[in-house]
């Protein structure tokens, strides 16, 4: 399995509540960013579409090349409703805080078609 982690893109700020009415230089689109090496061993090409798989449910997204990714870690944002990324993460709680852990799981990442 591949350590899927989230977070924001620079150009959303927060979750864009007040910037998404007009177009960013991140666009209205995702994907998922994968380690270049990563790639090769899953046979996997830049802008493919795969299917991104945890026990939890499963989503659709475009694959991108990464090299700043450290392998065996993909990641993508949360801004998008069309990538429910948060849908494959949630149900343990932080101990300390009691809040759901939408940080980090195991996936697996595979070529659609």
């Amino acid at each position: 399995p591949l350590i899927l982690t989230t977070g924001r893109r620079l150009y959303h700020f927060n979750n864009s509540a007040q910037t998404s009415r007009t177009e960013t230089a991140a666009g209205k689109h995702e994907t998922l960013d994968v380690n270049p090496q990563d790639m090769k061993r899953l046979n996997l090409k830049d802008g493919q579409m795969v299917k991104v798989r945890s026990r939890r449910g499963a989503m659709v997204i475009p694959l991108r090349s990464d090299p700043g990714l450290e392998k065996g870690t993909v990641f993508t944002s949360f801004h998008l409703p069309q990538f429910p990324v948060n849908t494959l993460i949630g149900g343990e709680r932080d101990t300390h805080t009691d809040t759901y852990s939408f940080k980090f799981c195991a996936v697996a990442v595979e070529a659609i078609g």
